[in-house]
This record gives C-alpha cells, structure tokens and sequence, in this order.
C-alpha cells in the first residue's frame, strides 16, 4: 500500500477515537467551524484587548517614549512567535491529519515531538538573544542616543527569561485544539490576558517598577498559561497526552512537523521584517518628520499604539483560521470533500470584510491614540 500523508500504513493499526476527536470527522462542517472559531476567537480578542490595556498601562504609568521601547522588540517578539507557530501549528496540524487516520499513537508522538521542540527552541532563543542582546537591540532602528533603547533593554531583558514559557503554552494550545478541545484552549488565553490585566497596575502603579513591572506580569501570565495548558495535555481528559518517557527522537516526524509549520511560520518572519523596517524608518525619519529631538522614539511610540489597535481588528480573522486548522486537518486525512469550498469559504470571508471595514473608519481618526499617554487630550 502507498504511504498516507507520510506515514505508512504500517506504522500502527486504526485505533478508535474518542467523541471530542471523532467528531471533527462526523457533526456538519458549518457546526464545526463554529465551535472551533467562536472559542478561538474569543481568546484572541481577549489577548489582543489586553495588549491595548498594557500598552495604556505603560504609557499612563511610565510613559509615552516607553511604548516606542516596546515597539523596539516587537520584530523580536513576532519573530519567537514564528518559531511557536513553526513547531507548535506544525505539530497541531499533524496530530489533526493523523487523528483522521485513526493513528492515535502517532498523533501522541507528534505531541511528545512539539513539546520538546517547543522548549528547546525557547531554550536556544533566550540563550542566544541575553548573550548577544546588546548587539541585537543596536539593528532595531533606534536613532543614537535613543531614550526608548534603554526602556527597550529592561523590558525585553525580562521576557527572555519567560521565553519558554511562551513557545510551550503558545504552541501546545494549537495541538489542544486539534485534539478537539477549543475551549480549554480559550480558558488558557483568559487565563494569561487575565492575570496580566490584573499584575500589569499593581507592579506598574503600586509596585512603581516600571516596564520592568509590565514585563514581569507578562511571563508569570505565560507562565500560568502554560502550566494550565500543559495540566490538561498531561491528563486523562486528553485524547493524545504528552508521555516523554515514550518518546523516541525521529528525523522524519520533525521534518513533517516543520513542513505543516513552515507556511505560517514564514508569514509571521515577513511580518517581524516589516516591523523592523516600519521601527527603522520611525527612529531614524521621525525626528525629521516631527520637527522634535526625540520625534524618533514619539514615532515608534505612535506606532506601537497603531500596532495594537490593528491586532484588535484583525482578531476575527485570525480565529476563524486557527478554528478551520482542525477540521480542514482531520477530513483531508480521511479525504472527506465536505470540509472543503463553501462551507469554510463563506464563514471565512465574513470577518475578513468586517476587518476592512472597520480598517477604513479608523485609520485617520485621531482618537486612536487617546488614553495611552498621560499628556494626551480628548480630541474635540
């Protein structure tokens, strides 16, 4: 018999799946796509929410040329992500495709392979990026003696320290919800946005520790989120769980986990060089273009607001994509048509013109900024 999907027929028998997985193959698609997206939507507008709060929080309690600080290590924040979406949507996405195959134990093996690859790669960025910081932060785009530089360090200095946090919780939520359980992955994003909505005032405003404060909310809430996602992967409830002790090192399983991943992966590595360049052209021609001898940290800081407000926006979008990932995985397995054109294309579309419209009535509107930094008036 032909190899499936790169996994041969006899790599192990059919084995029955539980409800919260068989299902993906049996209820209708638009039923599906509901209770997939809706949940996933949900955390990812919560999380986009408190990105917009953090940033209020940073610039009332610090500072306005402290958001252009943040804005410094976004290209290497979503360049982490891209590395959670590698091997995390990598594995998600081979855990779905082989659940569809009824291949429960190599689906349990994509999972084992995910986690560790997920925490060595967290493992290695943090190593690499607190040796070479200082070098790493001079190519970001500040102009020399940039205010925003120093604010740039002390935040991203901390969250390196919680970068396996990150990629573990962030890419094992992926493989949660192609197991068929979107919720849980939902509760973990409420439970990460939650906590730092709740630490963010309390070390900025009580503790006065600055964007140290934001940073150290931000990895105990990944750390929390993590060990909620993790609690669950771990348990009984799980349809495939995490079992290193059976764990046996494949090249072949991680180079099918790094090609499901790669196209997302690469996306979000444009997506960290165009912030770098947007953050280059803002630091060097904002000063220029402000008529101010700080107008390149106020434009970076301008920018991160944008920034924040666009990831609100586009959230919809987004859900609806990490929702369809399960259900198109497990019926291209089984080669089910039904998961395939109008059913996921019509539900798709929808948020996607939501997006442009919302787009089109606040890219000129000057309230935008209003409530991120302290000396910022109402607009008339």
């Amino acid at each position: 018999m032909s190899e499936i999907n790169g996994v041969s027929p006899a790599s192990g028998p059919a084995q029955a799946l539980p409800d919260a997985a068989n299902r993906l193959g049996v209820q209708p698609v638009g039923k599906l796509l509901l209770k997939f997206s809706l949940p996933a939507i949900t955390g990812m507008l919560v999380n986009a929410l408190y990105n917009v709060v953090d940033r209020v929080f940073v610039g009332r309690g610090v500072g306005e040329i402290a958001l252009g600080g943040l804005s410094l290590v976004l290209p290497l924040m979503t360049l982490s992500m891209a590395f959670a979406m590698f091997f995390g949507i990598g594995s998600a996405n081979m855990i779905s495709m082989r659940l569809g195959q009824a291949r429960r134990h190599d689906a349990q093996n994509a999972l084992n392979h995910g986690l560790c690859l997920l925490a060595l790669a967290g493992l290695l960025i943090m190593g690499i990026e607190l040796f070479f910081l200082e070098n790493i932060l001079s190519l970001l785009g500040a102009q020399e003696g940039s205010a925003a530089l120093a604010y740039a360090r002390d935040y991203y200095r901390i969250i390196l320290y919680g970068h396996v946090f990150f990629l573990v919780g962030f890419g094992m939520s992926h493989c949660t919800r192609a197991q068929g359980f979107p919720l849980i992955t939902m509760i973990g994003m409420l439970i990460g946005a939650g906590l730092n909505m709740i630490l963010d005032p309390l070390f900025i405003f009580v503790f006065r520790w600055g964007v140290k404060g934001a940073a150290w909310a931000t990895i105990i809430s990944q750390f929390a989120a993590m060990l909620w996602i993790l609690k669950f992967t771990a348990s009984k409830k799980a349809v495939v769980r995490i079992r290193l002790g059976e764990l046996k090192p494949s090249a072949q399983i991680i180079l099918h986990i790094m090609s499901f991943g790669s196209a997302p992966a690469l996306l979000q590595l444009a997506m960290s060089g165009v912030q770098l360049v947007y953050n280059t052209c803002m630091g060097w021609y904002g000063a220029a273009a402000l008529g101010v001898a700080n107008g390149g940290d106020i434009a970076l800081s301008g920018m991160n607001i944008v920034g924040s407000v666009a990831m609100l926006i586009l959230m919809p979008v987004f859900g609806i994509n990490q929702g369809a990932q399960p259900v198109l995985g497990f019926n291209s397995a089984r080669k089910s048509s039904a998961a395939y054109g109008g059913p996921i294309f019509w539900p798709s579309a929808r948020p996607v013109v939501f997006a442009r419209w919302v787009f089109s009535h606040v890219k000129s509107s000057p309230r935008v900024s209003y409530g991120f930094s302290p000396r910022t008036a109402a607009p008339a």
